[in-house]
């Protein structure tokens, strides 16, 4: 196993409600060892973890971090190929537990530029369109210029985003992008990868319509390019929408805080931030909730 004991990676905060560090996920998924690795997932779901806080607090910093024995030659490509489908394997996981909200912003197409085989960023991206209310394709790695264009002909969604990775790869972004634009019904497209980081903002787009920097910021930049639906649908509001529901029932029941937490087995400042609208609440958080307050689910989403 790659000692990590001089490379450590920051331990989540304990006002989170999450006081598990990541060292032991990625030597976990280094050594292969797949049931230590959900094992530390269980945890931070347990714990009360959102998919938001897993995908960018665990699972793909420490995929990141599996990268650096590789380098060093501590470890062969299999074993990291290995530690990227476990946590490809978790990340499938979490997305099960995605609270959608009960509207459609739009449909997406997420996609990698030819020749991309890294899938982790993309995937995220797209998981976070779905989770944020869109309809969303994903297609796999290296996807010829011909057939997205015909996928996207055929399909018409309203939006395109395009991840590129390798620094070698933005002209083959830069070509899919020209050709989509030739579409009787164009798309718009976004654009975003650590393989555009060296470029200027504007070189950036590469012939698109707007870059992403990370793929956290996916749905906000997908809504204001899209615009799709009045500001109200965005993900921040509904998340506020439902937090205030939360507390607005937690007042009628004459409940604190801590009280509700205990009735719903959560962490006392993760419902807090629940609450005021700061936590991409799990699906099985709301269902904790709605069983201790006698709210069904879908109320949290309700359009008033």
């Amino acid at each position: 196993m790659h000692d990590l004991s001089n490379n450590k990676v920051p331990s989540v905060s304990n006002e989170r409600g999450l006081p598990f560090g990541r060292e032991r996920y990625v030597s976990a998924v280094v050594s292969g060892d797949e049931q230590a690795a959900s094992a530390e997932v269980g945890k931070w779901l347990t714990g009360g973890a959102s998919a938001s806080l897993l995908y960018f607090e665990l699972l793909t910093p420490c995929l990141a971090k599996v990268g650096e024995p590789w380098h060093e030659g501590a470890i062969s490509i299999a074993d990291e190929h290995h530690a990227t489908q476990i946590t490809l394997s978790h990340i499938e996981n979490v997305r099960r537990t995605m609270a959608r909200p009960g509207i459609k912003v739009g449909s997406a197409l997420v996609t990698r530029a030819e020749g991309e085989r890294h899938a982790i960023g993309a995937r995220v991206a797209a998981d976070m369109l779905i989770a944020a209310g869109w309809e969303v394709d994903f297609l796999g790695p290296d996807t010829p210029v011909r057939d997205l264009t015909r996928i996207v002909e055929t399909g018409s969604p309203d939006l395109v985003c395009i991840s590129v990775t390798m620094p070698a790869n933005p002209k083959h972004a830069r070509r899919a992008i020209a050709a989509l634009k030739k579409l009787p019904k164009p798309p718009k497209v976004i654009v975003g990868g650590a393989g555009t980081a060296n470029l200027t903002a504007d070189e950036r787009m590469l012939g698109g319509d707007a870059p992403c920097e990370t793929a956290r910021s996916s749905p906000e930049v997908a809504a204001q390019l899209a615009g799709k639906g009045p500001s109200s649908d965005t993900l921040e509001t509904i998340l506020s929408d439902a937090g205030r529901r939360v507390q607005a029932r937690r007042k009628e029941l004459k409940w604190s805080q801590e009280e509700l937490a205990t009735a719903a087995g959560l962490d006392r400042t993760y419902l807090s931030s629940v609450e005021g609208g700061k936590q991409n609440v799990t699906l099985a958080a709301l269902k904790k909730l709605g069983d201790a307050t006698g709210m069904p689910v879908d109320s949290f989403f309700e359009r008033r």
